[in-house]
């Protein structure tokens, strides 16, 4: 994170002093000017008029947004928070939220705004080095290893969003790596980065092992930051979320284990969706029966969120019978809150033990 990991921008209420002592009070560093990962925009007490300016007004970069509003007479709570969300919100909550709730979705959106993780595969430290700093300069989780097994125990340990890798390494060559990862239909963008220049291993790297890019040593650190980036295009429009085995397209909600589909309806999706953008924060019903149904209140009797859940972990649990697997318990519950646990997907192997 940077110095300050939240800016706080607008009213200057009562209400936003306990809000600013209650990030504080939980470590999170505030700063009254733009520039942390984590924006948040206090609108109490503006109109819809006033505060969809003030939020055209913010220099979005890299930050993400959180919105807190009046609701105004006549519009409902979807309407007011779909129509921030398309001007440039990333999340929004109304103003007499609790305290509790402000700082879940500050915490979601610090955990959102994590850096991309790459790891360098390179068995020569001076090289490797080199582009562990290039790419860290470029405000990338940068990491390095220098074998094959260990590039694939680090794949183990966590989700990597972006590969870059040698060729010659002690324990093989690179694009077997890269081939085998998508043998076993693990689509982690991947650059090869290699003194081989010349056309016959390019198409090799490119058509056989399913590499997404071909660079050749020496390289300028400018070109090595420029591709990398292109590698992560996709992580930056957010269309796919991975934990191990488990596939989550957030456009098209299409849910996946080891690359078959899970057939989910549509709320359970969303709902997965949601708790999966927020791995590992727990989060209040109130919360989710806000931003994925869109509904204030819930009917007296009623709870659709523990029945979405349980239907989302009995198809799942049927799914996973079929194949032979245990269901992993990744959906938790902590008193009134849900959780999605990724250690448990991440710990499993790549392949079933059918596979």
């Amino acid at each position: 994170m940077s110095l300050a990991d939240v800016a706080y921008l607008g009213a200057q209420s009562r209400a936003a002093q306990t809000r600013l002592a209650a990030l504080e009070a939980h470590k999170l560093v505030t700063a009254q000017s733009p520039g942390a990962p984590v924006t948040v925009l206090d609108g109490a007490g503006y109109d819809d008029a006033a505060l969809d300016r003030l939020l055209a007004d913010i220099d979005t970069g890299y930050t993400r947004i959180l919105v807190l509003f009046d609701l105004s007479h006549g519009i409902s709570f979807r309407a007011r928070r779909e129509g921030l969300l398309a001007a440039g919100a990333q999340d929004v909550m109304s103003a007499d939220a609790s305290d509790e709730e402000f700082l879940t979705r500050v915490r979601a959106l610090i955990h959102l705004s994590r850096p991309p993780a790459i790891l360098v595969v390179e068995d020569e430290d001076k090289i490797g080095d080199w582009a562990v700093d290039v790419l860290r300069d470029a405000g990338m989780d940068a990491h390095r290893v220098a074998t094959l097994a260990d590039a694939e125990a680090r794949f183990q340990a966590g989700p990597i969003d972006a590969l870059v890798v040698d060729r010659n390494l002690p324990d093989g060559d690179g694009l077997d790596f890269i081939a085998k990862l998508r043998d076993l239909g693990i689509r982690t963008p991947a650059l090869l980065f290699t003194a081989m220049n010349n056309i016959e291993d390019r198409l090799k790297g490119l058509e056989e092992a399913r590499a997404n890019d071909y660079i050749c040593k020496p390289v300028h650190a400018d070109e090595l930051r420029a591709r990398v980036r292109v590698l992560l295009r996709p992580l930056v429009s957010d269309e796919t979320l991975v934990f191990g085995p488990l596939e989550i397209g957030r456009k098209d909600r299409i849910v996946k284990w080891r690359g078959d589909r899970i057939e989910l309806r549509r709320k359970e999706c969303e709902m997965l969706i949601y708790l999966a953008e927020r791995a590992g924060l727990p989060i209040p019903q109130r919360m989710i029966y806000l931003d994925v149904w869109g509904k204030v209140f819930m009917e007296i009797g009623s709870n659709p969120i523990t029945a979405a859940r349980h239907r989302m972990v009995r198809d799942i649990k049927a799914f996973l019978k079929v194949r032979g697997e245990d269901y992993p318990e990744f959906i938790g519950t902590d008193a009134d809150a849900y959780v999605l646990l990724p250690d448990q997907l991440l710990q499993l192997p790549h392949q079933s033990s059918q596979g």
